[in-house]
């Protein structure tokens, strides 16, 4: 990423004046699984008109880390601009956009858009974060699916989060 581009702020994509407003995050496609994570992010409403209504989209709640700054941060694309955020999201969010490159059918209805509390609420302003961290309950319930990531796993978990999936209904597990 071209260290001269500036730094996104919230300021380039407000909330709606609207008490149910929140920001949703477009990751583009890429070549590489491993390319820069490059991001349109829009403000829509939750229950606004058909102008700012919020279109169908997929929330992600992945693993915070610590605050242990050697654990390190990524930067990434958003509306062309550069933001850092923490390690954990970067890669939750790159494993999402593999997502739609998969054969699994399962996977084939990934919405366009994706909320992700760390870029979607600006971290930085208390009263906003205070307001959209009370309205997660109602965006992880609008959302088409959430999708859990737990960071990297021991070898072996995935494919028993697999099987565990696969079976549920007979093991009496609801995932």
């Amino acid at each position: 990423i071209d260290p001269s581009l500036p730094h996104f702020t919230s300021d380039d994509v407000p909330l709606l004046k609207n008490s149910k407003s929140i920001r949703l995050l477009k990751i583009k496609p890429a070549i590489f699984l491993a390319d820069v994570l490059d991001c349109e992010l829009i403000s829509v409403s939750l229950d606004g008109t058909a102008t700012t209504q919020a279109p169908e989209f997929d929330a992600l709640s992945y693993r915070w880390q610590t605050a242990d700054p050697t654990y390190g941060s990524r930067t990434i694309l958003v509306n062309g601009k550069q933001m850092q955020i923490q390690e954990s999201q970067a890669q939750a969010l790159h494993r999402y956009r593999r997502l739609g490159c998969s054969i699994d059918e399962q996977w084939q209805g990934k919405a366009e858009y994706i909320w992700a509390d760390g870029i979607c609420i600006d971290q930085s302003n208390l009263p906003e974060k205070t307001i959209q961290v009370g309205m997660m309950g109602q965006v992880y319930k609008k959302a088409k699916r959430v999708y859990i990531d737990l960071g990297d796993v021991p070898d072996g978990w995935y494919y028993a989060l697999v099987l565990m999936y696969k079976y549920k209904g007979s093991c009496g597990i609801f995932l």
